[in-house]
């Protein structure tokens, strides 16, 4: 529970599908922020931000575990786990090969286990 600084961290998954003969690199990137407003860190802004792409082939050709999935409560609260992004026929995800989330949240801490939350989470995946 961080009361102040920063973190960065980017990836870059390089692969080869066996199957498709396909091969892409999936890149990944996301930071944060932290910054107590009060000597005793009772109010602590808190901001995200994540991007990502595959670049080297198609959306077909990509395994779908190896897609970006949007949606819940690790990437855009309020919204069902993976439930953002393109979805099939059927309604199913079935991912993307790029994504954007952000959020900013306002930690406010009433006893030292118990707290309250109010955020703002916004977040798409596209093909």
């Amino acid at each position: 529970n961080p009361t102040t600084g920063f973190r960065a961290l980017a990836y870059a998954e390089p692969s080869y599908d066996i199957l498709n003969g396909a091969a892409f690199v999936k890149l990944r990137g996301e930071g944060s922020a932290y910054q107590s407003l009060d000597a005793a860190s009772k109010f602590v802004l808190a901001e995200r931000v994540a991007i990502g792409s595959i670049i080297g082939a198609g959306l077909q050709d990509v395994p779908a575990d190896r897609r970006f999935y949007s949606g819940g409560g690790g990437s855009v609260r309020g919204y069902a786990y993976q439930g953002i992004g393109p979805k099939d026929a059927a309604g199913e995800p079935i991912g993307g090969l790029s994504f954007f989330e952000t959020s900013i949240e306002m930690r406010i801490a009433i006893t030292d286990t118990i707290g309250v939350v109010p955020f703002v989470d916004a977040g798409t995946v596209s093909t």
